[in-house]
């Protein structure tokens, strides 16, 4: 076969032929087949094709722990880069400090019942005040410093603002159980916070016993977690950089509390939540810190001496040179001149003078910024307004809306901390604190009384009017509850009725009526106080008239604003 043997006309293919055959009579049957061109197929996913605009959009075939243990140092490394230096990222951590954990921290109630026996024979769901009080007193002392952390520096609720904050920048945190002499401590019980870095996620190993580390963490074959190797490392290695070593301290996993999000179903490690947003905000922040230089530049105009002379530089001397003059390391004379408010300047002699003035900033400055952090707001999940510190643009709608999904991302939060955190390590206390005898109650009825619940923050409205109304007509509709709304408000309704008894008999000492409106019943201005309260009423009832009247006239001039 010839070379251009490839470039001869091919015959075309002949009809193939078939036999059929049946039980009644066997023929011959000629069937002709058409050849036809192959079509190219077609993904059905446009995601999974690749073209030249897609070709750098690999993904990643991998395990998400393959992942995780290849990049978590050096995500962790910018995370706390930028938790150290961006102002943006400080903002988001703070925003969680504020709306999660919040001023005062969750409250803790007890709600252990019984089912008593009443007099017609029904059994009867009945609170345990004696015990659920004894426990919420013995854990309010318990969340102090002194007691809460094995070094006595933070109490619960500035520990647990120390874990969400190393949650978000490191993407775990560990908490080791510590059990004391209950001389040093009367419940017996607590927390010794440990670095996420000190769980070598480089540390992976198969064991004799046949577990498995990964990660830094033991596992049987049901990916159980059985113990923890964490880094020996003592107070005064801290203080050295890129702290190395092999020594390790093996923990029973029933000893340690390991708090992280678990985003993928094989996810053995946390991640640091700026994972999505790293980049844009190290971008943003070099642009931002640029632009801050240019700026300072623009607004500082600059002498410039330029010299008349074709043939080159005169020579300068200190005899034709105005203002002063330095001598650098060669030997050569360098003018020397400032710029300072309401001066005059005389120039060299053989010099013409010229001005440097840079024209910055420019406009598309805001307009950047601003889509940026959308963008940061959006893989943050929280609103922009908030996170920008910008109100120049929002209204009562676009910030209710924003709000109530940020707060719905809160709340997550801190249903997250009650079940990883919170409601594990209560009943890990109130355990210890029967067996030191710190409460007197039976340990047989423990399931009875280990019934905690931890009442998150949750923030005033933005129009706190408005959102009373609402609940009170819910409340009287029966749609809604007074344990309803004080939950929103993280309170709890035995303890809000316990105060409201407490101010009542406090205003009945003092001869005052309490109620909606607070009148001297012995003043005969105000002796009827049913007329009082419906004059109260008419008032209120004008005033929400005045004001949505108000409303309609500032959405007119918005709609013809271009704004709604």
């Amino acid at each position: 076969m010839s070379l251009f043997n490839i470039f001869a006309n091919k015959p075309k293919p002949r009809a193939k032929v078939y036999y059929a055959s049946s039980p009644m009579r066997t023929g011959r049957v000629n069937t002709i087949q058409r050849t036809a061109k192959p079509v190219k197929g077609k993904r059905a996913f446009e995601a999974a094709a690749t073209t030249r605009l897609n070709s750098a959009f690999l993904g990643t075939y991998n395990s998400v722990n393959f992942d995780i243990k290849q990049g978590l140092s050096v995500i962790r490394a910018r995370s706390r880069e930028l938790a150290e230096n961006d102002p943006l990222a400080r903002k988001f951590l703070n925003m969680l400090s504020k709306y999660v954990i919040g001023p005062e921290g969750f409250t803790h109630r007890n709600k252990a019942f019984e089912f008593v026996q009443g007099k017609d024979g029904k059994f009867v769901k009945t609170p345990d005040t004696r015990a659920n009080n004894m426990i919420q007193e013995a854990f309010w002392e318990w969340s102090k410093k002194k007691y809460c952390t094995i070094s006595g520096d933070q109490s619960l609720r500035q520990l647990l603002t120390t874990a969400l904050r190393t949650k978000a920048v490191d993407g775990e945190i560990f908490f080791k159980k510590v059990y004391v002499d209950k001389k040093e401590n009367p419940f017996g019980f607590t927390l010794q916070p440990i670095e996420a870095a000190y769980c070598d996620e480089q540390l992976n190993s198969t064991l004799p016993n046949g577990n498995y580390v990964v990660m830094g963490i033991e596992y049987n074959s049901f990916r159980k977690p059985i113990a923890y190797w964490f880094k020996k490392i003592t107070l005064d290695m801290e203080g050295q950089p890129n702290i190395s070593t092999r020594e390790y301290t093996r923990i029973l996993a029933n000893q340690i509390y390991h708090v992280y999000r678990k985003e993928f179903t094989n996810q053995l490690r946390g991640f640091p939540q700026f994972v999505s947003v790293a980049n844009r905000l190290h971008v943003l922040k070099s642009y931002q810190d640029n632009h801050l230089n240019n700026a300072r530049s623009g607004a500082m105009k600059t002498l410039i001496l330029e010299p008349v002379t074709p043939e080159g530089d005169p020579e300068i001397t200190t005899t034709n040179l105005a203002g002063g003059s330095e001598i650098d390391e060669n030997g050569e004379v360098v003018i020397a001149q400032n710029l300072a408010p309401g001066e005059t300047y005389v120039v060299p002699q053989g010099y013409k003078q010229g001005m440097h003035d840079p024209t910055y900033p420019q406009g598309e400055y805001g307009a950047y910024t601003a889509s940026v952090i959308m963008e940061i707001a959006s893989g943050l999940d929280v609103d922009y307004p908030t996170l920008s510190s910008n109100l120049s643009n929002v209204n009562y709608t676009s910030t209710r809306h924003g709000l109530l999904d940020a707060r719905a991302g809160y709340r997550t939060i801190q249903s997250d901390l009650r079940e990883d955190l919170l409601e594990p390590f209560a009943t890990d206390w109130l355990e210890s604190a029967i067996l030191n005898g710190y409460l007197n109650l039976p340990m047989t009825k423990f399931s009875k009384f280990n019934a905690p619940v931890f009442i998150g923050y949750r923030g005033d409205w933005v129009d706190p009017l408005k959102d009373k109304r609402a609940w009170i007509e819910g409340i009287q509709t029966g749609l809604d509850t007074y344990e309803d709304y004080l939950g929103e408000k993280g309170k709890d309704l035995d303890e809000h009725l316990d105060q409201l008894e407490t101010e009542k008999n406090a205003f009945a000492e003092k001869g005052l009526q309490f109620g909606n409106l607070i009148v001297d019943p012995n003043d005969p201005a105000t002796n009827d106080v049913q007329a009082a309260q419906t004059k109260a009423k008419r008032q209120y009832d004008q005033y929400d008239l005045v004001e949505t009247v108000q409303e309609l006239l500032s959405g007119s001039k918005n709609n013809g604003n271009g704004k709604h």
